[in-house]
């Protein structure tokens, strides 16, 4: 055996996967007194909060993934920050820094929160029936002018995945609410500060095995036999059967794996290439009305925290339909803006852009995963452990405190799947 497996034997846990779900698992169990082997696929810890400072975006820290921290009142990853005097403070509120375009006129904005307080009434007057689509839900207020987009912002941008696809329940069990917290430098970066601990990187799971009194853990770089695995890879990861499980799992687990797919949300970066602005201050949200429910739905966000950056997000299929392209996609947001703002616009961006490659990584697959019409409870069937207790599944796809998607809930899912082996 080689250098790896001999000196990891009769480990206590193995934590698959330095996302972080993982780290917060792992320093949880290696602070209780537990041997722990975490180990990476890829080259880096953090997973989907990632920190980077990329030429095509000016070498400016760039979030390829999280970039906010929810639910500031609740979050755990809030509180571990101040505690370590990190610069994180709150972000302007959405429905502060919100720009109707298309057309709109300052009127619009009044019609527009009345709107999305009618389709909110709507759609949530249904939960306690039978689990629907969230665009089903919302059929009573089809014929108002800004359903479509408001249904397209809840679902595509918030969700990763399109209303006709998404959970009622879900959705609503994770509708987050209080402030959103930014990090100075960027959210990935924080968390490599807040949340380090070692870890083997560039080591690929393969296969989980059920031993008498523990599991075996194949990986490329040999074997390792531990007491028990938390294994937080991706749902889509799982789904593409990257990792070889013996026995295989459970039927439930696996009915809610097909219940949890990962939902892609691309984030396509501009830079402007002279002072102009189009009139816009730092960190506005742009949205245009859509005449049509389902429609590719684009909201930019323009130079946020002061930056020359104008940041562009694209959700669900609209999102899968250009992966794989990302000189398509840039062009696509180009061409957006400048119907937004007209001619002064198609000049302003410099040659070079950005385009997030979750859905390309095949050890990611995807953004963050999504319940599907009537699997709300899969995630709290995920997150249950199985093979007495020796496998736990863990991450956002676990959350079941109403922070799915988000590092917050990674976070929490990675801690209480550790309290399993305290």
């Amino acid at each position: 055996m080689n250098g790896l497996a001999s000196a990891s034997l009769d480990t206590d846990i193995v934590v698959v996967g330095a996302g972080v779900a993982g780290l917060a698992a792992t320093r949880m169990l290696r602070a209780g007194g537990k041997r722990v082997e975490l180990l990476e696929a890829g080259p880096r810890i953090g997973g989907r909060a990632f920190t980077d400072t990329p030429a095509a975006v000016g070498y400016q820290p760039f979030d390829h993934g999280a970039q906010w921290l929810h639910a500031a009142h609740r979050n755990a990853l809030v509180t571990l920050a101040q505690a370590r005097n990190e610069a994180v403070h709150p972000d302007t509120p959405w429905d502060e820094r919100l720009c109707l375009q298309d057309g709109a006129h300052p009127g619009d904005r009044t019609a527009y929160e009345a709107a999305e307080a009618r389709w909110t009434a709507a759609v949530t007057s249904r939960l306690g029936q039978a689990d629907s689509s969230l665009s089903e839900a919302g059929k009573a207020v089809a014929g108002d002018p800004w359903t479509a987009t408001i249904e397209s912002f809840e679902g595509a941008i918030i969700a990763a995945a399109d209303a006709d696809d998404l959970s009622l329940a879900d959705w609503h069990a994770n509708a987050l609410d209080g402030e959103n917290y930014v990090a100075a430098g960027g959210l990935g970066a924080l968390v490599r500060r807040l949340l380090a601990t070692p870890a083997r990187l560039g080591v690929r799971v393969t296969g989980i095995g059920a031993e008498p009194g523990g599991v075996r853990v194949e990986t490329s770089a040999g074997a390792l036999r531990a007491s028990a695995a938390i294994v937080t890879v991706s749902t889509g990861v799982l789904r593409a059967e990257a990792i070889g499980f013996s026995p295989a799992l459970p039927g439930d687990i696996l009915a809610a794996l097909d219940g949890l797919p990962m939902g892609l949300l691309t984030k396509i970066a501009l830079r402007a290439a002279s002072p102009q602005r189009l009139g816009l201050q730092a960190g506005t949200n742009v949205i245009r009305r859509l005449e049509q429910r389902g429609a590719a739905f684009l909201s930019p966000i323009f130079w946020q925290g002061g930056t020359d950056l104008a940041v562009s997000f694209l959700g669900g299929r609209a999102a899968w339909a250009l992966a794989h392209r990302p000189d398509e996609a840039a062009a696509f947001m180009r061409e957006a803006v400048a119907e937004m703002f007209g001619a002064r616009a198609k000049q302003l961006w410099a040659p070079a852009h950005l385009v997030t490659a979750w859905a390309e990584d095949p050890l990611f697959r995807g953004a963050y995963a999504y319940a599907r019409p009537g699997c709300a409870g899969a995630r709290a069937v995920l997150a249950k452990p199985v093979w007495d207790g020796r496998l736990v599944f863990a991450g956002e796809a676990c959350a079941i405190d109403g922070l799915a998607g988000t590092v917050a809930g990674a976070y929490e899912s990675g801690r209480k799947a550790s309290r399993s082996f305290l």
